[in-house]
């Protein structure tokens, strides 16, 4: 067997698009508030906050918010396949890659699914009858183990994938 890799990130325009617009409402919303409230004098919102509550607030809203920009922007799914098996990792979630062995493995094939209706959406997402590891797409290899459990790792490569895994 050969020997494959392919490494997928989050590329999607929409989700970076989302996230852009998430940063600059969330840090422009605590922007503004820090001029009016603390340059002009004037109380933000309706029931205001102290200047240090205000401050506080604003430095949590954007540091939580700028880590979940830098959370996509570092995740990815590494897929590997050998002689020893099937190995994967979504960083920065696994610290090390996951093994799946050829003898733990009763089924593997190729699949088309629907991320959002049977996982609810793109990411380690767990669906009814398996775990999913993707990152766009609805193309994946399904892996049936031998102990039952399934696993759903997404491609973006389905074709090469079919190739090296020798499967229809």
């Amino acid at each position: 067997m050969m020997t494959y890799k392919e490494i997928q990130r989050f590329r999607q325009p929409w989700l970076w698009v989302l996230l852009g617009l998430l940063w600059l409402s969330m840090t422009g919303m605590f922007a503004y508030g820090l001029i009016r409230q603390l340059i002009h004098g004037i109380p933000f919102g309706s029931s205001p906050l102290s200047d240090t509550g205000l401050i506080v607030s604003a430095i949590f809203t954007f540091l939580l918010v700028t880590a979940i920009v830098v959370l996509f922007i570092t995740a990815r799914l590494t897929t590997k396949i050998n002689n020893e098996g099937i190995f994967y990792r979504f960083s920065p979630f696994h610290r090390e890659e996951r093994r799946i062995a050829w003898d733990q493995i009763s089924d593997i094939r190729i699949v088309s699914y629907h991320p959002i209706r049977q996982f609810g959406g793109w990411g380690i997402r767990y669906g009814k009858n398996a775990v999913a590891y993707n990152v766009s797409g609805n193309k994946g290899i399904e892996i049936t183990l031998k102990n039952g459990e399934r696993i759903l790792l997404g491609t973006q490569k389905a074709e090469v994938m079919k190739s090296v895994l020798k499967v229809n």
